[in-house]
């Protein structure tokens, strides 16, 4: 009886693997199962990582190495399991940094099973690699992505028959087609003020916004459809509020998300240059990572001030120098308020409705909605006040502007009369 297997005898076994994967600088507390991610570069390794993972992602060095390890974990049918992204590599012969950490977590780290990520469209260069992990386990599933680049192309693989060639699992994805899913679902279940927002989550509230700027409603306001990039900046126009959500501390306060606009607009931004949104130029999109960081980050424009109050001047920077640009964050500002349901069951429409007015006087009887030039320019002011250039003039030139457009302002007379008073 004292031959049979100990479960000091097991920790020690080669099979069993946690005692290696410490070693490596991986904590296995918590999870069941250890998946390894190896792979050539740009072959969307880290895309499926961060489909898998989402935002639980944790980034350090390899013990003793200079080479970032990337891990995150999910849980898939009540079992947890913990992802190492692997260094991309092109071989496993250990001439690298790279591959020496690649080759070694494999062999010694024993992962339970090794997810080798190819390109699909090159194929041939990619079997490289995976042959050699073959040879060190033959725990490994083939992850044939960018299969629709492939397809696009006219590649077409016979996924049975090469799963039968190398013996192995083989799975067709398209992992790019998932990003961004990880900051979306953030935003389910993230609570928002009742009193604001009757109609439920930050998540509940974006999807009402989405069906407002889809609906016959915002054609007859706007007088078209709602463009791919009025879409998207209403899919993530709140995408911010689950990172900087701050619970009420004292029963007369509320729920905030300060400077969520702000955040929103930079992970916005993020997310476009990931998903390469201004690379799809066809017909009806034309999608700018700038722009729409733009609409996010003003969004809130409206919430933030009185609309009734608001600077003539403010109203022509933000809707009005740029006619299309000032449009387009109007119809997101009317999905949001139209998508904000106070407890009654009335959306918050009411700032819009005011900047609407405001925009219409502003405009009226001129073309297009352009407004006129301003009377005086900057030399012309400096040339009247002797004065040089600096911070002055761009005061002075903003309070005549703005009298120009409150009509106080109308000729040049007018105008100089107004800075010699001053």
């Amino acid at each position: 009886m004292s031959n049979l297997t100990s479960a000091h005898d097991c920790a020690t076994c080669p099979a069993h693997n946690p005692g290696n994967l410490k070693r490596l600088g991986i904590n296995m507390d918590s999870f069941d199962y250890v998946v390894a991610l190896a792979g050539n570069p740009n072959t969307g390794k880290s895309t499926v990582f961060n489909a898998l993972t989402g935002l639980r992602q944790h980034t350090g060095n390899w013990p003793g190495k200079t080479v970032t390890r990337a891990e995150g974990g999910f849980e898939f049918d009540n079992k947890k399991y913990k992802i190492i992204d692997l260094p991309g590599t092109y071989s496993l012969l250990s001439t690298s940094t790279d591959e020496e950490v690649a080759r070694d977590f494999i062999l010694f780290g024993q992962p339970d099973v090794t997810v080798i990520v190819v390109d699909a469209s090159r194929l041939e260069r990619n079997l490289n690699l995976v042959l050699q992990v073959l040879e060190i386990t033959d725990r490994a599933v083939l992850c044939l992505n960018l299969i629709d680049e492939a397809r696009r192309h006219k590649i077409e693989i016979d996924v049975r028959s090469l799963s039968r060639e190398l013996g192995i699992p083989v799975v067709a994805t398209a992992a790019r087609q998932n990003e961004g899913i990880p900051e979306l679902l953030k935003m389910k279940k993230c609570p928002q003020p009742k009193n604001f927002h009757s109609e439920g989550d930050v998540w509940q509230h974006t999807r009402l916004a989405l069906e407002i700027a889809n609906s016959k409603k915002f054609e007859k306001e706007f007088g078209e459809k709602a463009d791919a990039e009025i879409i998207i900046a209403t899919l993530f126009h709140d995408i911010a509020k689950p990172y900087t959500i701050t619970y009420p501390k004292k029963a007369d306060e509320r729920i905030r998300f300060d400077g969520h606009d702000a955040k929103g607009a930079q992970m916005t931004k993020e997310i476009s240059e990931r998903l390469k949104l201004s690379s799809y130029k066809e017909k009806n999109i034309d999608v700018d990572a700038e722009r729409l960081s733009w609409f996010i980050k003003h969004h809130i424009l409206l919430a933030n001030g009185n609309p009734k109050e608001m600077r003539a001047t403010t109203i022509e920077k933000y809707y009005l120098r740029d006619l299309k640009l000032g449009r387009a964050l109007l119809a997101l500002q009317f999905s949001d308020g139209s998508a904000t349901i106070n407890p009654k069951g009335e959306p918050a429409l009411k700032e819009y409705k005011v900047i609407k007015k405001r925009i219409a006087k502003l405009t009226r009887g001129q073309k297009k909605k352009k407004l006129p030039d301003p009377v005086l320019n900057g030399n012309e002011i400096m040339k009247v006040l002797k004065l040089k250039p600096g911070k002055e003039i761009g005061r002075l030139i903003l309070i005549l502007r703005e009298a120009q457009l409150s009509g106080k302002v109308k000729t040049k007379k007018d105008a100089l009369k107004l800075l010699l008073n001053l």
